[in-house]
């Protein structure tokens, strides 16, 4: 992990633990020895919250990343009311390498959408980088895509930063959403939109 990560991290998972949000899976081989091994975390967050103090938007790394989610982030904003306690975003979530395919993660997001809930959000949103999450939140976890952009065609700044992604495990950057009440969606449910360019 580079360095300059580390404060992005320290503030949102600080800020999961005093909300709440925040999911962390131990090895059961090792919970008997009192110290059971993490072998996972996810935290969420309320989606229209304000960054954490500490959280530094010049990181020159998370430039291109952060511009990517700019057309996702116009999306959301013309189509989730900006009302507090409504929206949950499942902000991020690490599974080490070990217990991959032991459903960790599915569990750990499951989670985090029943204590969305119980806090009283309705619905829950996430993003997706790759085939193998977005295959997770859409058909593990019934999220429905909202909008996605390609990695090939989306250019920043006249490149095309993204077009050497894998298209076998990285297609594009996509957006879903699910209710976490049977019957309840909050705000505009288009049909796919795909976008393109910054």
């Amino acid at each position: 992990v580079y360095e300059d990560y580390v404060p992005y991290f320290t503030a949102y998972v600080t800020e999961a633990a005093r909300s709440g949000l925040g999911v962390v899976a131990r090895s059961v081989h090792t919970r008997g020895t009192g110290k059971g091994l993490m072998v996972g975390m996810a935290y969420g967050r309320d989606f229209v919250a304000p960054s954490p103090p500490g959280i530094s938007h010049e990181n020159e790394r998370l430039a291109v990343l952060t511009a990517l989610r700019t057309p996702v982030a116009r999306w959301y904003r013309d189509s989730i009311p900006n009302t507090p306690g409504v929206v949950l975003l499942l902000k991020t979530g690490v599974v080490m390498p070990g217990v991959a395919n032991r459903n960790v993660g599915t569990t750990m997001a499951s989670m985090l959408c029943h204590l969305g809930r119980a806090k009283g959000f309705l619905m829950a949103t996430c993003r997706a980088t790759g085939k193998a999450s977005c295959h997770f939140f859409r058909d593990k976890l019934g999220f429905h895509e909202l909008m996605r952009v390609p990695y090939r065609d989306w250019t920043w700044h006249g490149a095309r930063p993204l077009a050497a992604a894998n298209p076998k495990h990285a297609d594009a950057y996509v957006a879903l959403a699910r209710s976490l009440v049977p019957g309840v969606w909050v705000g505009r449910r288009p049909a796919k939109t795909t976008v393109a360019t910054d």
